[in-house]
């Protein structure tokens, strides 16, 4: 290292723990916490996600779970990481030999980190997209004819009343088979979800 580095760093090292000492002090404590209520807010999370059907409104709770989490990964490989938005194609590559099981594992890590991010931002709203337009196209097909049948004269009371077709069997296989993949889908969210808790550990800077 030459003298000229060795300047720079002691005045890098100099600049850092006077830093902190304004972090700790009243003065900084009071600047930090008008930062985080202005414009950092680091405590304030957004978990809309138009792309992945939750623009604005209320939300259910197990929905939000989902959302909440994803926002917070998305948050991390874009701002923290520095990633950006890297596209669908992205493919990150293990360097890390076996004998170096830190670095190994850290990129592991990583790799699975990039996969559950991509699935959320690209590949999610597309398995989404098809099963609803099957399910559309099925109401469509199948389309519920209401008739309005009156059930007892004396008080008035009535019903509507789904008038039966010949198609019923056919309609109700098909149904079914919506639903199970609509499960599926609700299923792999939440096995994403799970795979991201498993690499939780590793996602900080």
């Amino acid at each position: 290292m030459g003298r000229l580095d060795k300047i720079f760093g002691n005045i890098k090292e100099w600049w850092y723990l006077r830093k902190l000492d304004f972090r700790h002090s009243k003065l900084g404590e009071a600047w930090y916490w008008l930062r985080c209520h202005t414009y950092n807010r680091y405590h304030i999370l957004n978990m809309s996600n138009k792309d992945n059907g939750w623009d604005w409104g209320g939300e259910e709770p197990d929905a939000q779970i989902l959302y909440a989490n994803m926002a917070i990964m998305v948050q991390f490989v874009e701002l923290e990481c520095g990633f950006g938005d890297i596209g669908p194609d992205y493919e990150y590559v293990i360097t890390a030999p076996a004998d170096e099981v830190c670095d190994l594992h850290w990129q592991q890590s990583h790799a699975e980190l990039i996969a559950i991010y991509k699935w959320w931002k690209y590949e999610r709203k597309e398995e989404h997209r098809l099963q609803k337009e099957a399910l559309e196209a099925h109401y469509k097909k199948y389309p519920y004819k209401m008739e309005f049948q009156r059930v007892d004269p004396d008080n008035g009371d009535s019903v509507y009343k789904r008038v039966p077709t010949e198609h019923d069997k056919e309609e109700e296989l098909e149904l079914d088979m919506l639903m199970e993949w609509e499960h599926e889908l609700y299923q792999k969210d939440t096995d994403m979800l799970m795979r991201l808790m498993d690499i939780r550990s590793t996602l900080w800077q």
